[in-house]
C-alpha cells in the first residue's frame, strides 16, 4: 500500500511539474534565406522577410487525458525593417505517411506552406499532432479534440516562450490547414471560439481548406455513394483511429474483410506507411474486382448505414467539425475534382454553419482541379484572406479601431455604398476580393462619403481603413 500512495505523489508531482510550464525544449534549426523561399514559393512575389526555424517540444495531452509532449515548427520572419507586432498564425498539415513526416522535420516539402505566412510577417507555427514527432502511439486521424488541443497547447508554449526570448506579437490569431489540416484548423477555430479558459485572444479570422468536415456524412457516405471517392487508405485510417481512441471493436479483423485486413493491421502496428497500404489497397481492390465498401465487413455497413447510435456512428458525428456558429471571418476553399476530399464537405459544413446562425462564411470554388493543384490555389487565398483583417503593429490599435457606418449592405451591383461619420482625420480605404485582391481604394473625408461601386460584380468583399486610430475590416455583400 505505501508503494502504491508513493508512486500516486510521483504521479502528481510529475503532473504538476510538467505542466507548471508549457515549453519543454526549443532547437534552432536551419534558417531560410529570401532565395530559398523564393524557390520553394514558385518566386519572389510573395517573400518578404527571410526565417528563423525552430522544433519546439512542448506539453499536452494524450486523447486518455494523460500528460504527454508534442512537438511541431516555429518560423518566425527575421531581417531589416520587422513589423513591429506580429499576428501569429497556426498552420496544420495535411495527412502524412508516417510519424517523421511532419513539419518539425527540415527536410518536409509541406514546411513551404507556414514558412509563406512566416516571410509576409506572420509569426508561424505548425503542430505535429499526437502520434507523430516527438509523440508516441498511434496518431488519432481526423480525431477532432486532439487535432484542436495539439494546435491549442502550442499557442500557449509559443507565447511563454516568445516572452522568454522578448520576441514581439500582438493579440491577433489565425487559424489555417489544408487536407486533414483543414479539418484540424476547423476543430481548432470551434475550441478557441468555446475556451472556457480565455487563456487566448478570440481567433482574428480562420481558412479552412480543402478538408473532410463531414466525417459521419460526405466521408461516410463514400462507402455507398459511387459519385464521390477518396483513398481507401484513409478511410481504413479513420476507423482504426478510432477504434483507438473509442475502443469501439476487440479485432480490426472484425471490421475489414481479408484480403484487407492484413496490410491494414500492418499499417496499424507502424509496418508499413500510409503510401504502402494505399498501394496495397489499391492493388487488392483491383485484383478482387472489388469497391471499396468490399473491404468492410457486412456487419460494419450495416452499423453505418441502419443504427444511427451505435458507438461507431455516435464516434463518427463527435469528429465533425462544422456543428457551430463561427464568429470570426472564415474562408472554406474547395476544388470540384478533389479526388482525395470531396468538395461536398465544404458545401455541407457551409449550409449548416449558416443555419446555426453563422453570417462570417465564405465559400472559395476554387474550379475543376484535383486535391494536389487545389493547394496553391488554396493556400495563396488564405494569405490574401488573413492580410485583410492583420495589423503587424499593436494590439491597443486592434481594439480601438473605429468600426464604419455602412450601408445598404448588402448593396446593389454598380449602386453606391454610404459611409457616415468618418473621423476627423479622414480614412484611406480599399475594398478587397474573397481572394484578397484588391479591386479598389480611395479617401473618405470627414463625416458622410459615397463610395461608387460601378466596377464590382456581385460577391463578398472587404472594406478595410487605416488611419491613427488603427485598422477596420468590414464585410459587404455586393448582389
Amino acid at each position: 500500500m505505501q508503494r502504491k500512495i508513493t508512486s500516486l505523489i510521483a504521479l502528481v508531482f510529475f503532473s504538476v511539474s510538467l505542466f507548471s510550464q508549457s515549453v519543454v525544449t526549443v532547437t534552432p534549426q536551419p534558417d531560410v534565406s529570401t532565395g530559398l523561399l523564393a524557390v520553394l514559393l514558385g518566386g519572389p512575389d510573395n517573400v518578404n522577410y527571410p526565417l528563423k526555424t525552430y522544433k519546439l517540444v512542448y506539453t499536452t495531452t494524450n486523447p486518455f487525458g494523460t500528460p504527454t509532449v508534442a512537438s511541431g515548427l516555429i518560423a518566425i520572419p527575421t531581417g531589416d525593417n520587422l513589423p513591429e507586432e506580429m499576428p501569429v498564425v497556426v498552420y496544420n498539415h495535411g495527412t502524412v505517411p508516417n510519424r517523421t513526416q511532419v513539419p518539425s522535420n527540415p527536410t518536409v516539402f509541406e514546411r513551404a506552406l507556414p514558412y509563406l505566412f512566416a516571410t509576409n510577417g506572420y509569426i508561424a507555427i505548425a503542430p505535429d499532432y499526437l502520434g507523430l514527432g516527438d509523440n508516441p502511439g498511434l496518431h488519432p486521424y481526423v480525431h477532432a479534440e486532439t487535432e484542436a488541443t495539439a494546435g491549442y497547447d502550442m499557442i500557449l508554449a509559443l507565447r511563454e516562450w516568445l516572452d522568454q526570448e522578448e520576441i514581439n506579437y500582438n493579440d491577433q490569431l489565425f487559424t489555417t490547414g489544408y487536407s486533414q489540416g483543414g479539418h484540424a484548423s476547423m476543430a481548432l477555430q470551434q475550441y478557441l471560439q468555446e475556451d472556457p479558459t480565455d487563456l487566448l485572444p478570440d481567433l482574428t479570422a480562420a481558412a479552412n481548406l480543402s478538408g473532410p468536415y463531414g466525417i459521419s456524412t460526405v466521408m461516410a457516405d463514400v462507402l455507398f455513394d459511387p459519385t464521390t471517392v477518396t483513398l481507401p487508405g484513409y478511410l481504413a485510417y479513420t476507423y482504426i483511429s478510432y477504434n483507438y481512441v473509442y475502443e469501439l471493436y476487440d479485432d480490426l479483423n472484425g471490421v475489414f474483410r481479408q484480403p484487407y485486413a492484413d496490410p491494414i493491421i500492418d499499417f496499424s502496428n507502424e509496418e508499413i506507411d500510409l503510401d504502402d497500404l494505399n498501394e496495397a489497397l489499391f492493388t487488392l481492390l483491383a485484383n478482387e474486382g472489388d469497391d471499396l465498401p468490399d473491404m468492410f465487413q457486412d456487419s460494419i455497413l450495416n452499423i453505418l448505414q441502419n443504427e444511427p447510435d451505435h458507438p461507431i456512428n455516435v464516434a463518427l458525428r463527435d469528429n465533425d467539425t462544422y456543428n457551430f456558429a463561427p464568429e470570426a471571418p472564415t474562408l472554406l476553399v474547395y476544388c470540384t475534382q478533389d479526388e482525395q476530399v470531396p468538395f461536398q464537405n465544404a458545401l455541407l459544413a457551409d449550409s449548416i454553419t449558416t443555419a446555426l446562425g453563422s453570417d462570417q462564411v465564405e465559400l472559395l470554388n476554387g474550379g475543376a482541379t484535383d486535391h494536389g493543384g487545389c493547394v496553391n490555389l488554396a493556400i495563396e487565398g488564405a494569405l490574401n484572406f488573413f492580410n485583410q483583417f492583420a495589423v503587424f503593429s499593436s494590439v491597443f490599435e486592434v481594439a480601438e479601431a473605429r468600426q464604419l457606418n455602412i450601408s445598404p449592405n448588402p448593396v446593389k451591383a454598380g449602386a453606391e455604398l454610404r459611409i457616415q461619420d468618418a473621423p476627423a482625420t479622414g480614412l484611406d480605404f480599399e475594398i478587397f476580393s474573397l481572394t484578397g485582391q484588391p479591386v479598389q481604394s480611395g479617401h473618405l473625408a470627414a463625416g458622410n462619403n459615397v463610395i461608387s461601386l460601378e466596377n464590382l460584380q456581385a460577391g463578398v468583399y472587404y472594406l478595410t481603413t487605416r488611419s491613427d486610430e488603427g485598422r477596420t475590416a468590414n464585410k459587404i455583400v455586393v448582389d
